[in-house]
């Protein structure tokens, strides 16, 4: 089985980009629709995680990013580290119970300006977009 440092700088690029995207989706849909993908994880804390990946993703060698687009990417993960992500619980409780809390964390305006920046970012990456999917495509 491969690992992350067995595969090419290319490969790790690729695919850290095809879920940076797909997060970008999720985070530009309904908080409700946001939740529901998420079933009982903690939704704020998985999109947190996934889009931090983003940092690593414009230090790789192979990122054909432009640097205004790398330049966007770093300011999210930056506005993303400082969400007051303490009050966003986590959550314990039934599967019910979580859904709703879910809801409640994603539904706080901090995440606002951050929605804004992701469907600003989508279409910044819909070029990268098609090389991606080529990439994909072919392999």
């Amino acid at each position: 089985m491969n690992t992350y440092h067995d595969i090419s700088s290319r490969e790790r690029f690729e695919y850290t980009l095809r879920h940076f995207i797909d997060t970008l989706q999720l985070l530009t849909v309904h908080p409700a629709e946001q939740v529901r993908c998420n079933g009982n994880y903690n939704t704020a804390y998985e999109l947190l995680w996934d889009l931090a990946a983003g940092r690593a993703m414009i230090d790789e060698p192979a990122c054909y990013l432009p640097p205004d687009v790398c330049e966007s990417i770093g300011r999210l993960t930056g506005d993303l580290a400082r969400l007051p992500f303490e009050n966003q619980a986590g959550r314990q409780g039934d599967a019910e119970e979580r859904l709703s809390a879910n809801l409640t964390d994603m539904l706080q305006p901090c995440w606002a300006p951050i929605r804004v920046q992701a469907r600003e970012l989508l279409d910044a990456l819909t070029p990268a977009m098609l090389i991606n999917q080529v990439y994909f495509d072919a392999h």
